[in-house]
């Protein structure tokens, strides 16, 4: 994709964490994102698809996924960048997430969530994100402090809803 007339491609994130993320920094995240609204519709999906991925059960993996696809307000609801987040934190890893994927790439993925939201969904099954997603990644297991609030001051909601998603997909690997 070219803007203006710099050539741009989104930040791949695949196997960024493949050491693991540090624990202090999880905790640091976790800190960060505490306290912050999150759409009431997601709250209990969330807890779903997190139990679910503790204990690797893909159906039910899926089958919270196939909730949070299009739940929320805005061009990129809540449940779907918490979808990203999982992804991102799958593909940081180098571990699948086939359910999530699965999920966002059916066909009738396109009635359940607006066209910007799928395109981001559809980077996130390839392991590419938002600038500000892959340097809080990348910062998951740097020696210095973390910084997560460049992405938590994306969009209205999508940078916490983003990283409510990374610390699910990351501590259910842990």
């Amino acid at each position: 994709m070219r803007v203006g007339t710099t050539p741009w491609s989104a930040p791949r994130v695949h196997g960024l964490l493949a050491a693991g993320a540090r624990a202090d920094r999880l905790a640091e995240l976790a800190r960060a994102v505490r306290g912050r609204p999150l759409d009431p519709a997601c709250a209990a999906p969330l807890r779903v698809l997190r139990r679910a991925l503790r204990e690797n059960d893909d159906e039910a993996v899926r089958r919270a996924a196939r909730t949070l696809l299009g739940r929320g307000p805005g061009l990129t609801p809540s449940g779907d960048d918490i979808l990203c987040g999982v992804l991102l934190a799958a593909h940081a890893l180098g571990t699948p997430a086939p359910g999530i994927a699965a999920e966002v790439t059916a066909p009738d993925a396109v009635a359940r969530t607006p066209l910007v939201s799928l395109a981001l969904l559809r980077h996130a099954v390839r392991g590419e994100c938002v600038p500000q997603a892959a340097s809080l990644l990348r910062g998951l297991a740097a020696p210095y402090p973390l910084d997560p609030d460049p992405l938590l001051a994306v969009g209205h909601h999508s940078g916490t809803d983003l990283a409510r998603g990374l610390l699910a997909g990351l501590a259910a690997r842990r």
